[in-house]
């Protein structure tokens, strides 16, 4: 119940100031994975990879700004999208750390 409640809480948080944080949590692999859900086109997706870097954690800070941008444009609150899509793609490990992030500012 309490881990109901917190995701509840969470997912009514404006996640832009904290896009930089969620990404270094998420990675590449997952984010990219989380637009590919979201109907992102792989071709689309590839345009913020940078294949010139050691980290792509700035490639990984793009793209979910994209996809927040994008969510928002759709009336979704972007929070709450991406919480249930990390919990429809089974990232329930990712899923957790982003909701600790959100909900230390709710």
């Amino acid at each position: 119940m309490l881990m109901l409640i917190s995701l509840i809480i969470a997912t009514d948080v404006d996640i832009k100031p904290h896009i930089e944080e969620i990404a270094e949590e998420l990675g590449w692999r997952v984010m990219e994975d989380v637009a590919v859900e979201s109907g992102f086109m792989r071709v689309d997706i590839g345009s913020f990879l940078r294949y010139d870097r050691v980290d792509y954690n700035e490639d990984t800070v793009q793209l979910l700004y994209q996809w927040v941008k994008e969510m928002e444009e759709k009336g979704n609150k972007a929070a709450r999208e991406l919480v249930e899509t990390l919990t429809d793609l089974r990232y329930t490990d990712h899923r957790d750390k982003v909701v600790e992030v959100l909900r230390s500012v709710a």
